[in-house]
């Protein structure tokens, strides 16, 4: 009784140690991981997760990716300026690599923050506030730049699945002052089939902005002003919008 007892404690022994040895392997590899990615620079971190015919673009790109500098960020028309980026941890066990950014010049306040994520399939942008610059998007359109209050937009599988939050579309003085857009059009964010959309409104609500943006980053902007006065309808003319019934308007497309 005593030997079967004795070989009863062995073969326990040996089932323990058996359970524990893949465990330590697995500490080890995830702390060789953590060791290797500690030292993996930014730039090479966003070479990967940027496609080879984005249009994303940069000055230079400088520290590693717990606590990297971006250099005169844009992202096609969108103008990000210096941007401060680091690496989640935690949500790299979920197979997601997340990115806390913020938009800021030394020495003042950021113009934005957030959190971008790219996972298997999709990306998320979350928690956004703040002010994105806007240039070289058309010619006839004089936009400014874009407000973004508590903005969040999930794509998955090249399909919106998820948006919310206040989106503010501010254009530069000149041509629509005198239309009453000095307020902008602003609106919520919500996904309609594969896009994107921001349906935006003007203060008097004669004024619209319909925006669809495509995982691809595609966009198409349609410009709508519901105006029946002659003089502001050869000033709208001239600027590229087309007469349809009870007003004005242009559709725009490009690419982010």
């Amino acid at each position: 009784k005593a030997g079967i007892k004795s070989g009863s404690a062995a073969g326990n022994a040996v089932t323990k140690l058996g359970k524990i040895k893949p465990r330590v392997a697995a500490f080890f590899g995830v702390i060789a991981l953590l060791a290797l990615l500690a030292c993996m620079p930014l730039s090479f971190a966003l070479n990967m997760a940027v496609p080879q015919d984005s249009t994303v673009t940069a000055k230079a790109v400088s520290g590693p990716i717990w606590r990297g500098v971006i250099a005169d960020l844009d992202l096609g028309a969108a103008s990000l300026g210096r941007v401060e980026a680091s690496l989640r941890p935690l949500p790299l066990l979920a197979g997601r690599a997340e990115y806390r950014f913020e938009a800021i010049e030394p020495g003042k306040p950021a113009t934005l923050s957030g959190i971008a994520a790219k996972g298997i399939g999709g990306f998320t942008l979350k928690e956004m506030t703040g002010d994105i610059r806007l240039r070289n998007v058309d010619a006839r359109l004089p936009l400014s730049h874009v407000e973004l209050r508590d903005f969040a937009v999930r794509f998955d599988r090249k399909s919106c699945r998820d948006a919310r939050g206040n989106v503010r579309l501010m254009l530069q003085p000149g041509l629509f002052t005198s239309v009453g857009l000095d307020n902008g059009f602003l609106g919520q964010a919500r996904c309609d089939g594969t896009a994107l959309v921001l349906p935006l409104l003007s203060q008097s609500a004669r004024e619209r902005a319909d925006i669809r943006i495509e995982a691809s980053g595609k966009y198409t902007a349609t410009i709508t002003v519901q105006n029946d006065v002659p003089e502001m309808g050869i000033i709208l003319s001239a600027a590229g919008f087309a007469p349809i019934s009870g007003g004005y308007r242009m559709i725009v497309k490009g690419q982010f």
